[in-house]
C-alpha cells in the first residue's frame, strides 16, 4: 500500500509529466446528475527500470456544488483510503456513500485512494544499448560510453468495432508524454530519434509526445491520402548520448484517453455527397467517351474552324428570323400535288398548241398597234349602225321593193302626183298664221276657263254697283286707292324693318372693337363694317344714310379715334328706319293703288265688249268646245306647215325629188340595191352570235382597266419576250428525270420546310441557348472545361480522387468509433452513475543509481524553458490533429 507521500516520490519529473496532461487535456463532459458528483481519478503505475508493472495505486477527488451532505459513488479499488479528512465512505458492495462533515474544512471534496490488481492501458518497454550492446538497466549503472535507450509504449486496450459494414480493429485513444532528465555532467551529445529536448544548461529534458494505436485506428498508414501517409506518430523513439557514469532518474509517462482537439474531429463532415460527385463526375467523363469517341462533338468548341461554322449556321438561323416569310406561309397553297399535275398538263397543252409559233406571228403580235382608239371607236359606231340596222323593218322594204318593182307601170301617174302635191303645199304655207293663233287659243285650257272665270266676275261687280246705284268704277282713283293701302303697308313694311334692324345692330355689336366697354363705338371701325355690310349697300342710296355717313366720316376727319355714344348709333338708326318705312309703305302703296285702278279699268272694257256683242258665257262655251275637237287636224296642219316654213330649200327639194323619182336609171340602181340590202339583213341576223361577241369586246374597252391593260400589252409582250428564255430554260430543265422528280415531290419538300421554319420560329429560345453557346466566350469556356476533363483522364485523377474520398469516408467513420471509444473510456475504475468524470495516468520506473550515488532532486527548468516546453507540447498535438480533421 502506498502512504501520503507516494505522489511526492514520483519526483520532479513526474510533476512535469502530470502537468502537461493537465494542460492539454479538457473534460470529457458527460451529462451529470442531479448531484452534480465531479471525479477526477489518476492512476499511478510504478515500474522496473524496464517498464514492467511493479504496483498500481489509483487517487480519486470526488466534489459536488450541490448542498447534499452525501455524495454517491463506485469503486472497485482495495485498501481504500480517505487521505484528507476523517471520512469513511459507507460501502455496499461496490456502491459507495461518502457522508459528510458540511462543518468541517474539507467542505464537500472527498480524496481517496485504494489499490487495484487490474493492468493499465498500457504497457511501457525499456530497453538499454551500451556501445551497441544490449545490457540490464541496472548494470548499466556506473558504466561510460556510448548509450541507447529505447523507449516503446503500446496501447493494449483493443475493441473490434464495425466500420462502414467492416468489422476493424481499433484501440482505446491514449495520449501519453514520455519524459526523462538528463544531467548535463552525465549525458553529452544528447540525440533524439523523436521528441524535444529541452536544456536549462544543467539538465537536459527529454520530451517525447505520442498517441500509441492511433495509426491502427485510423488506418493512416495505409490510406491513399499522400499527407495522412507523412504523418508520422511514433510510439516507440530512441535516446542516445555519450555517457559517463551512467545513472538515470525515472522515466515517466503521463497519458489520458481525451483527445486534445476532439471538437475539431467530431466536427468533420460526412464525405458521401463529395464521393457521390466524384462518381458523378467519373460518370460524366465516361458517358462523354462513350457519346463521343472521336472527339466530334466536342470539337465543335476546341476546334476553332468547327466554333466558327457553328456559329456561322446560328447567325444565319438569327438571320432568318429578321426575315419576310410571310410568302413562305402560303407556298402550301400554291405547291400542291394537283397544281404539279396542273404544270403537268398546261406544259403538254401548250406543246400541243404550239405557243412558240403562236406567240412569234406577226400577225397576232400587230393586233395591238392596229387596236388603235379611233379605230376602237369606230367599231362601236360600226355595231351602232348593225343595232339601228336590226329595228329596220322589212316588211316596210319589201313593200318598198313592191312598189319599186312596179316602178316602170305607174311612172306616169307619179309624176302628177308629184306636181299637185307641190301646188297644195304652197296654198296651205300663205294660211299659217290663221292656224298657228287657233292652235294657241285651243290648246289652252287656262284661257279658256280665265275667259269664263273673268265674265262672271264683271258681271258680278256689276251687279255689286248696281245694288249700290252705282254705273260705274270711276269713282277709284290712285289717290283714294293709295291712301286707303298705306296704313295697311305701313303696317307690315314697319314689322319687316324693325326685325332687320335689330338683327343688324346685333351684328354691329359683335364686330371686334366696335364697341368699347363704356359703351361708345369707334367710329372708324363702324364705317368699315357699315361699308362691308350687304345692307347698307341696298341704302347707299338713302339721304339719310348718306347724311349718317357724312356725318361720321367728318367727325374721324377731325380724329381719327373719334367714338360715339351706342345709344346715341342706334337713336339715328332707328329714326333712318322709321323713315324708311315711311318711305316704302308710300311708294308701294302708289304702285298698287296704280295697278289695282288699271285692272279695274280693263274689266269695265271687257264687259263693254261683251255686252255689245251679245255674246254669253254660253257662246263662249259652245266655240271653245268646237275649236277643242278640231284641234288634231289643226295641229298636224300646223306642224306641216312649220316643217315647211323652216325649209328654205322646200321648193328645190321638192323639185329635186321630183327628179329622182322621175329617173329611173336611179330607180333601177335602188331598186337592186333594195335586194342586196334585204339578203344583207338576213346574213346579219344569221351572225347576231358574232357580232354579239364583237359588242362585247368593244364594251369592255370602256372599262379604264381594261384600257389600261390593252395600253399595257406592248411592255408585256416586252416582258414576255424577255422572260421567254429563263421560262423555256425552266422548263427544259424541269422535264430532266431528276429536277421533274424533285417537282413533283415539292409539296412534300415544302411541307418539310415550312415544318421546319415553325419549329425553328417556335423554339427561338433554344437558339438563343445554342447562339450563347457558340458564343466565343461560351465556346472557350467549353474548351478549357473539355481539355481539363482529358487532363484528368489523362492522369486518372478522377479515379485517384475516387479512392482518396473513398478512404477518406473510411477515415471518417473510424475517426467517429475513435471518438466514440475516447469518450466510454471515462474511468479506470468505477463512477457513481451520472457523475462525470476525467482520468489521468502516470507511470514511471524505478531510478538507476550508481551504488556510492546519493539522491538528487531534478531541478526544474525555468520558466521561460517550461513555456517552450510546453508550446511545443501543444503545438505538436494541434498539427498532428489539424492534419487529421483538415482532411477529413
Amino acid at each position: 500500500m502506498m502512504n501520503k507521500n507516494v505522489i511526492r516520490k514520483t519526483g520532479k519529473i513526474t510533476c512535469v509529466a502530470l502537468a502537461c496532461i493537465l494542460a492539454l487535456s479538457a473534460p470529457s463532459t458527460v451529462f451529470a446528475s442531479a448531484a452534480s458528483t465531479e471525479k477526477d481519478e489518476t492512476v499511478y503505475v510504478n515500474m522496473d527500470t524496464d517498464g514492467k508493472v511493479k504496483e498500481t495505486i489509483v487517487s480519486d477527488w470526488l466534489h459536488s456544488d450541490s448542498t447534499t451532505t452525501q455524495i454517491p459513488d463506485k469503486s472497485d479499488l482495495k485498501n481504500i483510503e480517505n487521505v484528507k479528512s476523517n471520512e469513511n465512505p459507507i460501502q455496499n458492495g461496490d456502491s459507495l456513500t461518502w457522508v459528510l462533515n458540511r462543518s468541517g474544512s474539507s467542505g464537500a471534496n472527498i480524496y481517496y485512494k485504494g489499490t487495484t490488481d487490474k493492468k493499465p492501458p498500457l504497457n511501457v518497454g525499456v530497453t538499454y544499448f551500451l556501445d551497441g550492446s544490449p545490457i540490464n538497466g541496472k548494470e548499466l549503472a556506473g558504466k561510460s560510453g556510448k548509450v541507447k535507450i529505447h523507449i516503446k509504449v503500446e496501447n493494449t486496450e483493443k475493441h473490434e468495432v464495425t466500420v462502414n459494414g467492416k468489422t476493424v480493429v481499433m484501440y482505446t485513444p491514449m495520449t501519453a508524454i514520455v519524459t526523462t532528465a538528463l544531467p548535463t555532467k552525465t549525458f553529452q551529445n544528447v540525440q533524439l530519434s523523436d521528441g524535444k529536448l529541452f536544456s536549462d544548461g544543467n539538465t537536459q529534458m527529454v520530451v517525447f509526445l505520442t498517441m500509441p494505436g492511433m495509426n491502427q485506428s485510423l488506418n493512416l498508414s495505409t490510406s491513399s491520402i499522400k499527407e495522412l501517409n507523412d504523418l508520422s506518430i511514433p510510439e516507440e523513439f530512441d535516446i542516445t548520448a555519450d555517457v559517463k557514469d551512467f545513472e538515470l532518474s525515472s522515466i515517466a509517462v503521463a497519458a489520458t484517453p481525451e483527445l486534445v482537439g476532439v471538437d475539431k474531429l467530431k466536427d468533420a463532415d460526412n464525405l458521401d455527397k463529395m464521393k457521390e460527385n466524384l462518381t458523378k463526375l467519373k460518370s460524366i467523363q465516361d458517358d462523354i467517351e462513350k457519346a463521343d469517341p472521336n472527339k466530334d462533338v466536342r470539337s465543335l468548341f476546341t476546334n476553332p474552324d468547327r466554333t466558327a461554322a457553328a456559329r456561322l449556321l446560328v447567325d444565319d438561323v438569327f438571320n432568318f428570323y429578321d426575315t419576310d416569310q410571310a410568302l413562305a406561309d402560303i407556298l402550301p397553297q400554291y405547291v400542291t400535288t394537283k397544281n404539279v399535275a396542273l404544270y403537268d398538263k398546261v406544259t403538254s397543252d401548250l406543246d400541243k398548241a404550239d405557243i412558240k409559233y403562236v406567240l412569234d406571228d406577226k400577225v397576232l403580235r400587230g393586233i395591238n398597234d392596229r387596236m388603235t382608239d379611233e379605230n376602237i371607236q369606230k367599231g362601236k359606231k360600226l355595231l351602232q349602225d348593225y343595232d339601228e340596222i336590226q329595228t329596220f323593218q322589212m316588211s316596210k322594204l319589201d313593200d318598198m321593193i313592191d312598189v319599186l318593182d312596179d316602178y316602170d307601170d305607174v311612172y306616169d301617174r307619179l309624176d302628177d302626183t308629184l306636181h299637185d302635191a307641190k301646188r297644195a303645199v304652197n296654198r296651205l304655207s300663205s294660211s299659217g298664221d290663221a292656224l298657228k293663233t287657233m292652235k294657241k287659243i285651243s290648246s289652252s285650257s287656262s284661257i279658256q276657263s280665265s275667259l269664263r272665270e273673268l265674265q262672271g266676275n264683271v258681271n258680278t261687280l256689276n251687279n255689286t254697283l248696281s245694288a249700290y246705284g252705282l254705273t260705274d268704277m270711276s269713282f277709284l282713283t290712285e289717290d283714294t286707292v293709295a291712301k286707303a293701302l298705306e296704313p295697311i303697308i305701313e303696317e307690315q313694311v314697319g314689322e319687316k324693318v324693325d326685325s332687320q334692324f335689330t338683327a343688324q345692330m346685333n351684328e354691329l355689336a359683335k364686330v371686334p372693337g366696335l364697341v368699347s366697354a363704356d359703351g361708345n363705338v369707334n367710329i372708324s371701325i363702324l364705317l368699315k363694317a357699315l361699308q362691308s355690310s350687304k345692307d347698307f349697300a341696298q341704302l347707299k342710296d338713302n339721304t339719310d344714310v348718306q347724311h349718317l355717313v357724312a356725318g361720321l366720316a367728318a367727325e374721324i376727319a377731325v380724329n381719327p379715334d373719334a367714338t360715339v355714344p351706342f345709344t346715341t348709333l342706334q337713336s339715328q338708326m332707328e329714326s333712318i328706319a322709321d323713315g324708311l318705312t315711311t318711305t316704302t309703305s308710300k311708294d308701294l302703296a302708289a304702285k298698287l293703288a296704280q295697278q289695282i285702278c288699271s285692272v279695274a279699268e280693263s274689266a269695265s272694257d271687257v264687259q263693254e265688249g261683251l255686252t255689245k256683242a251679245k255674246v254669253t258665257g254660253s257662246d263662249i262655251d259652245d266655240a271653245a268646245s268646237s275649236l277643242v275637237k278640231a284641234m288634231p287636224v289643226i295641229n298636224d296642219l300646223s306642224d306641216d306647215l312649220e316643217d315647211l316654213s323652216d325649209d328654205d330649200d322646200l321648193s328645190d327639194n321638192m323639185d329635186k325629188m321630183q327628179d329622182l323619182l322621175l329617173d329611173k336609171d336611179n330607180v333601177k340602181y335602188l331598186t337592186d340595191w333594195a335586194h342586196k340590202i334585204r339578203d344583207m339583213k338576213k346574213d346579219l341576223d344569221d351572225n347576231s352570235e358574232n357580232v354579239g361577241v364583237l359588242k362585247d369586246l368593244l364594251k369592255e374597252y370602256d372599262d379604264p382597266k381594261i384600257k389600261a391593260f390593252k395600253d399595257q400589252i406592248p411592255t408585256l409582250m416586252d416582258d414576255m419576250d424577255e422572260s421567254r428564255p429563263i421560262l423555256e430554260s425552266l422548263k427544259d430543265k424541269l422535264a430532266l428525270p431528276v429536277y421533274n422528280a424533285s417537282l413533283h415531290k415539292s409539296p412534300q419538300t415544302v411541307s418539310t420546310l415550312l415544318k421546319m421554319k415553325d419549329d425553328v420560329m417556335n423554339n427561338r429560345k433554344i437558339m438563343e441557348i445554342l447562339r450563347l453557346t457558340t458564343s466565343q466566350q461560351t465556346a472557350g469556356l467549353f474548351k478549357t472545361s473539355f481539355d481539363t476533363l482529358d487532363d484528368l483522364k489523362n492522369q486518372n485523377a478522377v479515379d485517384d480522387y475516387l479512392k482518396e474520398v473513398s478512404d477518406a469516408d473510411d477515415l471518417i467513420a473510424r475517426k467517429d468509433e475513435y471518438v466514440k471509444l475516447s469518450d466510454q473510456y471515462g474511468i479506470f475504475t468505477q463512477a457513481a452513475d451520472g457523475a462525470s468524470t476525467k482520468l489521468k495516468f502516470v507511470m514511471k520506473t524505478d531510478e538507476i543509481k550508481k551504488p556510492e550515488a546519493t539522491a538528487k532532486t531534478v531541478e526544474t527548468a525555468t520558466a521561460e524553458k517550461k513555456q517552450g516546453f510546453f508550446s511545443w507540447v501543444k503545438t505538436t498535438f494541434q498539427n498532428v490533429y489539424y492534419k487529421i480533421s483538415h482532411k477529413l
